[in-house]
């Protein structure tokens, strides 16, 4: 149909006779003016079928914004170079992802999953392409996770032995499972130091300790991986033994429940300081009890001790302390009757001993100390200010200058007591000084019939 009677048709306002006409077409430049200019969509497409020159489809999928005429453009294109040119400079996404669809040739797909700047056309282009080199490809160098994911299912998982592409996966894959399936495979010493810093998970995490030898990275997960497991895993790598760092064995003292392996790390602190905060929360009373043995600072020893429950660690710690001031301090607060008779006991220094004897609210307490002080000046002290007779007597007996005693049978103390120092005066001369002292017959009775006896 070539005359202007045949034309004519076209211009017919029915779209219906337009269409019949159109089917009898051969020129293509007049289904190419029908197929722009045509108002009726249907006898737009209908043109389309007809037409033979891709690049003028190209033309009407780039100009008519009409969908169904776009798409049966597409579908009459062969050409992957042209698909690939409207996948590349197309507005309507819609278009884009409708000429990618068509496309077969792996390297003009290959090219748009590079350049596309359209994620769902890059997925589109993905899952067309099966060669394996590509897809590695894009599984290593692919712009974004959900393209390098999707080429790495194409492969499957299992084929994938390039650490680097298994690195990516291990960084990005929300499936934990994933992750720690894939670090087994990884055997780079750098990768794997990468994921234990790095990963969320602490069972991916083991997995790449178990794989690491490198004592240095092995410490530095000992000291400083955020989970107890991950840490005790380096450090059984490295063993107790091994180590050296007092941060890294006072972990093990505060987390591990091996209790060997708490009492090898505490072995190998020598920091007494960090001895001290171990003691404090140490369940175990062996271990305690062998820190304090280690502890040469009697200071930090008496502030064990008066946190200690247990009394037989406190007896040891007091068999350390020689210091008479931490020793008298820490007899104020130990509540045990024994360990404070241990405590008094190791004292030399007279003048706390006399404070005890004279203060302290235990009578038994006190008696230990009058038992170790032997200044006779400090016992007559301790007679003048207690009153208690039995203490008196004690100290009394201990006095060793006789001069002393009428000193005492003179005191405002108690009549057991006067008694027990006259008892003791040999001096006659003493003894008169007391009767005229007028001391009172009682007190000096026998005596003063002694007195009589060797004047006779």
């Amino acid at each position: 149909m070539n005359s202007y009677d045949d034309i004519s048709e076209l211009e017919h306002e029915d779209a219906n006779v337009r269409i019949t006409a159109v089917k009898k077409i051969k020129d293509q430049k007049l289904l190419t003016k029908i197929a722009l200019n045509d108002s009726s969509w249907k006898v737009r497409r209908a043109a389309i079928e007809y037409i033979n020159d891709e690049f003028i489809l190209a033309e009407i999928v780039k100009n008519d914004s009409n969908k169904r005429i776009q798409k049966e453009a597409i579908n009459h294109i062969s050409d992957e170079f042209i698909l690939a040119e409207i996948v590349k400079n197309n507005s309507n996404k819609r278009i884009r992802r409708e000429a990618v669809s068509k496309i077969t040739n792996k390297d003009i797909l290959s090219n748009i999953v590079k350049t596309s700047s359209d994620l769902k056309v890059r997925k589109i282009a993905i899952d067309q392409i099966n060669d394996e080199d590509i897809l590695k490809d894009i599984a290593k160098n692919g712009c974004d996770w959900s393209c390098r994911r999707l080429a790495i299912n194409k492969i499957g998982i299992e084929n994938i032995d390039e650490e680097n592409i298994l690195m990516d996966i291990v960084n990005n894959d929300a499936d934990r499972n994933v992750r720690s399936s894939l670090t087994k495979k990884i055997s780079n010493v750098s990768l794997l130091e990468n994921i234990v810093k790095n990963d969320s998970d602490v069972n991916v995490r083991m997995v790449a300790i178990e794989k690491v030898n490198d004592v240095d990275i092995l410490m530095d997960i000992a000291k400083n991986d955020s989970d107890w497991s991950c840490r005790r895993l380096a450090i059984n790598k490295i063993g107790i033994e091994n180590i050296n760092d007092e941060d890294i064995l006072l972990d093990i003292t505060k987390n591990s429940s091996d209790l060997n392996a708490r009492r090898i790390a505490v072995k190998q602190i020598s920091d007494e300081s960090v001895l001290a905060d171990i003691v404090k929360n140490e369940p175990n009373e062996g271990i305690r009890k062998e820190i304090v043995t280690r502890i040469k600072d009697e200071s930090v020893l008496a502030d064990i001790a008066k946190n200690e429950p247990n009394e037989p660690i406190r007896k040891k710690i007091v068999t350390c302390i020689k210091d008479d001031v931490i020793l008298y301090d820490l007899a104020k607060t130990e509540s045990n009757k024994s360990i404070r008779n241990n405590i008094v006991s190791k004292i030399t220094d007279e003048h706390i001993l006399k404070d005890i004897a004279k203060t302290d609210s235990d009578l038994s307490i006190r008696m230990v100390a009058i038992g170790h002080i032997n200044n006779d000046k400090y016992l007559k002290e301790i007679i003048f200010n207690n009153y208690d007779d039995e203490l008196c007597l004690f100290a009394l007996n201990r006095i060793s200058n006789r001069s002393i005693l009428p000193d005492i049978a003179k005191m405002d103390v108690s009549y057991r007591v006067r008694y027990a120092a006259v008892e003791r005066i040999t001096q006659d001369k003493d003894l008169e000084d007391i009767i005229n002292g007028n001391m009172g017959k009682i007190l000096v009775y026998w005596q003063l019939i002694k007195f009589l006896m060797r004047a006779c």
